[in-house]
């Protein structure tokens, strides 16, 4: 399988295209941001910067058909297909020209993005985040350090409330890839319970906030910057360990998911 940093690297073209292609989000202040997965994510972030609530696919039957619905989904597909036809008003963000939940929303928005292995999931989330930003990226470099927290069998992930949907999504991949345990935790939560004994041997990991327990690695920078230098360095680690590739497949035929 072709390492993370890969698609990383393509980022900045996907970035030219949006610019290139005018893509823009329409007015979505006050609306529900629903997704899974990654998706879900994405739509904490939207939710945070629209003034909105956000809910996971599974949820939206406790919301009514009118409501203002902003779904978020790669694919377009699985569980984003009954989230869109639970609402007469809602709008799509997708990367997929032929989502299987396009035909159900009222507004679609395609998000450009390289065609990468189902659960990777970087370009097509990059574009999104850099429509709430817009900011320029500056490419990810080579980290010692964050490859050295990144190495061991269990990592936490400590962020801000704002920056906690990526470094959920950097603990998501790290479980992926390497089948290794990853968990994030805001910076308050993480006061509850979570260092009440000596610092073992896991790597502990800052973004974009302070923490004074057991000497974390810190990292700064905008929500894609932060992405990207922790998928980045992930892939580096990826190609070096060669992990067994995921078994995705058995996923897709046990839900019956579609594309």
């Amino acid at each position: 399988m072709i390492p993370l940093h890969y698609y990383v690297n393509k980022i900045p073209e996907i970035i030219k295209e949006i610019n290139n292609n005018g893509i823009d989000l329409p007015d979505l202040t006050g609306s529900a941001f629903i997704g899974n997965g990654n998706a879900f994510h994405i739509a904490r972030l939207y939710a945070m910067k629209y003034n909105g609530f956000v809910f996971r696919a599974e949820e939206v039957n406790r919301l009514p058909t009118t409501q203002k619905a902003c779904i978020i989904s790669a694919s377009g597909g699985k569980d984003s297909i009954n989230a869109a036809k639970h609402f007469s008003d809602a709008v799509l963000l997708t990367c997929n020209q032929n989502a299987p939940s396009k035909k159900y929303a009222k507004n679609t928005i395609i998000v450009p993005a390289e065609e990468e292995p189902p659960f990777y999931n970087v370009t097509t989330y990059a574009g999104m985040i850099y429509l709430l930003e817009r900011k320029f990226l500056n490419p990810p470099k080579k980290d010692e350090n964050l490859l050295k927290e990144l190495g061991y069998n269990s990592i936490i992930f400590i962020a801000s409330l704002k920056t906690h949907p990526i470094a959920s999504m950097a603990a998501l991949k790290v479980r992926e890839i390497f089948g290794k345990m990853a968990l994030s935790l805001t910076r308050e939560e993480a006061y509850h319970g979570w260092f009440l004994h000596p610092a073992k041997k896991e790597g502990l990991i800052t973004v974009d906030t302070d923490f004074e327990l057991n000497e974390p690695y810190h990292l700064e920078g905008s929500l894609l910057e932060l992405l990207c230098k922790l998928y980045y360095n992930i892939g580096l680690l990826q190609d070096k360990l060669k992990p067994s590739d995921p078994d995705y497949d058995r996923i897709l035929k046990l839900r019956n998911w579609k594309f």
